[in-house]
């Protein structure tokens, strides 16, 4: 018995539109149908006394064979997702994209140390003031910050910042009694930027060379020296300069300090000079973090020894006192270095003090 139609519904079988067209990718294959929660009657079953055409079937658990097939892929999946969350924790514990934005500025001071050694024996000095008879009676004791203005980049109170903290910087490597005497380190390190505190450590660590904790400050030897006087003598100015969109403050000072035996507190005083260059550098996130970076920084000091000292890797420098001589100097002693009137050309391995 035919319909009045010899074709199925929309054309012959495996004609393009054909209305099985839109089922050509769905494979209803085994596990398809064992899945299905509902079972239609056959017309058969229909006939009987049913009160539904279909029935709700229990869903068969899967056997040992179809499960060995989905094991290996679920267990990628959950691989993949463990995997993945343990790469996220260790890029979060190492501090993501900012730390890897922040290690693209590592800045290594160029520092340059010049020992002076005396012509002869180091001269004491008169114990009521130590610096009265020198050049030194005439400096003061203050650092003295210029009004900066401003620059392209940067405005006033930009400018003002970053000159009180190259201050601060100054102040506390060449100034404070504690730094100077290596009982404290902390006023410098709080004012360098991260990346420079590690190298602060490395340079100021126990057994480290003396020479490199003078790339941040300036500290003696305690064990064989002591401030006859706390309140160093110091001349100098600060320069604000732009270069490469950072701001810049150079300061240029000259510093004599009053030194004696550290285990003869009735031995006279002797000046011990410094004349330091620190080349600071700054960006609005130093500024606003209230941090230098240190640039540059070049020492001339003396009197040392150009011999070095006696022991290794002493916890600071190692001046020679009143009546201390110079084991090695330079052959070249001409006209000697006048500290008073240094410029910033003619840096040695080691020179020696003028004859004045």
């Amino acid at each position: 018995m035919t319909a009045g139609r010899s074709d199925p519904p929309g054309g012959p079988a495996g004609d393009p539109g054909n209305g099985d067209e839109e089922f050509r990718a769905t494979v209803f294959d085994e596990s398809f149908v064992r899945a299905a929660a509902l079972q239609e009657y056959s017309a058969v079953q229909r006939l009987e006394q049913q009160t539904s055409p279909v029935r709700r079937r229990t869903i068969e658990e899967p056997s040992p064979a179809s499960r060995s097939r989905m094991l290996p892929r679920n267990g990628l999946a959950v691989a993949a997702v463990m995997l993945a969350a343990i790469l996220i924790a260790v890029f979060l514990s190492n501090g993501g994209t900012q730390r890897v934005a922040n290690a693209a500025r590592e800045p290594v001071p160029a520092a340059t140390l010049l020992p002076l050694a005396p012509r002869g024996p180091v001269p004491g000095a008169e114990p009521a003031d130590p610096y009265a008879a020198s050049p030194a009676a005439g400096l003061g004791t203050d650092l003295v910050v210029p009004d900066g203005g401003e620059t392209d980049g940067y405005s006033h109170d930009q400018v003002a910042d970053a000159l009180l903290l190259a201050r601060r910087y100054v102040a506390a490597g060449t100034l404070t009694p504690d730094v100077l005497t290596g009982d404290a380190v902390a006023p410098v390190r709080s004012l360098l930027v991260p990346s420079q505190q590690r190298q602060f450590d490395r340079a100021t660590r126990p057994g480290a060379d003396a020479t490199a904790a003078t790339t941040f400050l300036i500290r003696f030897d305690s064990g064989a020296v002591r401030l006859a006087d706390e309140e160093p003598r110091l001349e100098g100015d600060f320069e604000v300069s732009e270069e490469g969109g950072r701001l810049w403050v150079t300061a240029r000072h000259l510093v004599a300090y009053a030194l004696a035996p550290a285990d003869d507190s009735d031995a006279p005083a002797s000046l011990f000079l410094v004349r330091r260059v620190v080349a600071l550098s700054f960006g609005t996130e130093e500024l606003t973090a209230g941090q230098v970076v240190l640039e540059r920084a070049e020492t001339v000091a003396g009197p040392l020894d150009c011999a070095g000292p006696d022991t290794e890797a002493p916890p600071g420098l190692l001046p020679l006192l009143a009546g201390e001589e110079a084991r090695e100097a330079p052959a070249d002693v001409d006209a000697g270095i006048d500290l008073f009137r240094l410029s910033d050309e003619g840096v040695r391995p080691c020179g020696v003090f003028a004859a004045s």
